[in-house]
């Protein structure tokens, strides 16, 4: 990332079938995983926040004292906004962004998690999902493109996450759209921001059972 000028975290050779690792610390460089309280340090396979400190990482942005403050600690530590955890083996694991990451029932729910298992339905060729406001909670929704030629409803969808043992606040309760594209940027990346302002904008007012 760019705030810490250059890599701190490294992918050994020895570690090349473990493509799920983003690897392990570079020398000098140090990182750990925070709870939503800013506070407490969580340990092994625990889901959080990572955080940075080393000589490589940012003294701040250029004239932005307010960004610098919420985005580095007074003794140097650098809030990534990458919600990830670390194994025994001291492999570090990204899930997704913090600012995607939904709160089901109090419960994070990462959206790239279920986006994962949709695109193993033989049937979908794109597909992202998105937390809609509902009653001070979130209900997963995903948005979906069909494979051409292929046929999938959003029965089949709920069929596959229930025979994937998918936990229950991890379901698309918050419906199942198909659409022929996903809204991108000039990049290639999914604008989650759009999907999430129409969804909110369909649901306000509204209570969805279930």
């Amino acid at each position: 990332m760019t705030e810490t000028t250059c890599s701190f975290l490294e992918w050994h050779s020895r570690d090349r079938r473990l493509s799920s690792s983003v690897g392990e610390l570079n020398p000098n460089c140090e990182a750990k995983i925070m709870a939503d309280d800013n506070i407490t340090e969580l340990g092994y396979n625990e889901r959080g926040e990572l955080w940075v400190r080393g000589p490589n990482v940012m003294k701040g942005y250029w004239k932005n004292t307010k960004a610098t403050m919420d985005t580095k600690t007074a003794d140097g530590w650098l809030k990534t906004g990458d919600i990830a955890y670390v194994d025994t083996d001291s492999r570090f694991y990204i899930v997704d962004r913090k600012k995607e990451i939904m709160k089901v029932h109090g419960r994070q729910v990462a959206p790239a998690e279920l986006e994962a298992l949709l695109l193993e339905h033989p049937a979908i060729a794109e597909a992202t999902v998105v937390g809609i406001s509902v009653d001070c909670d979130e209900r997963p929704r995903a948005y979906v493109v069909r494979l051409l030629g292929q046929e999938v409803t959003e029965e089949d969808i709920h069929r596959f996450f229930k025979d994937s043992n998918v936990a229950p606040h991890k379901r698309l309760t918050g419906g199942v759209i198909f659409c022929p594209s996903l809204p991108k940027n000039a990049s290639g990346k999914i604008l989650r921001r759009e999907l999430r302002a129409c969804a909110q904008k369909e649901f306000q007012g509204t209570v969805i059972a279930g």
